[in-house]
Order: C-alpha cells, then sequence, then structure tokens
C-alpha cells in the first residue's frame, strides 16, 4: 500500500484532526519507517491540513468577578473639595496560585487612597475593614 494512501487514510479516521506529527507517530506504531519531515511533505502535497481546534480554558466564577455594578454618580460632576466624595472598588490578584481581594477607598478630588484592605475572601467584612 503507498505511503500517501496510508497518510490519507489515517487523516480519515480521525476525521482530519491529525497533523503530521501525530499520522508519523502513527505510521511508526503500524511498522513504517518513515521521517517525520516526508510525512509533512505528502501531506502538503495532497492539501491535507489538520482542522484546528480552539483551546478554551474554562474560569469558574469569571462571571461573577466581570460583573460590573451600577455607576451611582449619576451626575459625574468633579468634587470641588476633599472628602466630599469617595470611591471604591474591588479587585482580585492571584499570588502563588491562590486569589486575594483587595478592596481600596479612594477620595475623588485629591485621588489619594483613604484606605485598602487586602483578604483571602471575597466578603464583605473585607469592605468594612477597608472604612476602619
Amino acid at each position: 500500500m503507498g505511503l500517501k494512501i496510508l497518510i490519507k487514510k489515517i487523516s480519515d479516521e480521525n476525521e482530519g484532526r491529525y497533523g503530521s506529527p501525530r499520522i508519523w507517530k502513527a505510521l511508526l506504531k503500524q511498522g513504517y519507517q518513515v521521517s517525520r519531515k516526508r510525512v509533512a511533505r505528502l501531506m502538503q502535497e495532497m492539501g491535507l491540513i489538520a482542522r484546528v481546534t480552539q483551546v478554551t480554558h474554562r474560569a469558574p466564577g469569571l462571571r461573577r468577578f466581570l460583573a460590573s455594578g451600577e455607576n451611582l454618580r449619576s451626575d459625574g460632576a468633579v468634587p470641588d473639595n476633599k472628602n466630599k466624595v469617595w470611591v471604591a472598588d474591588v479587585t482580585y490578584l492571584k499570588v502563588k496560585k491562590q486569589w486575594h481581594y483587595l478592596s481600596v477607598i479612594m477620595d475623588l478630588y485629591s485621588r489619594r487612597v483613604v484606605g485598602w484592605s487586602l483578604d483571602t475572601k471575597r466578603t464583605t467584612e473585607v469592605t468594612r475593614r477597608t472604612l476602619c
């Protein structure tokens, strides 16, 4: 049996997902002595291209993190003095494969950080500690 026919057969059996390295390994398992570069060249001559699948990484709870809160400052005016308007935010940081949550309160006029708190749990207690 010809090498091109074998390559086509392996490609069809795997629904076009195999590229030249995997087809080469399959041929070696069947006892054929052929180089990887030759398999790649023959596949190119035949127009066989492996179908690329998209790799997705699931991140549980990611939507909760990305959910945006409602803007409670409808006027959007810039404050004219210190300590009139404070804004707060909670962000998350990954340190040594563990999530940490940082809560920050900032004076909008001076852009000075008024308080902050860091914890491994995302609770309202983190924000409460920020205010104290």
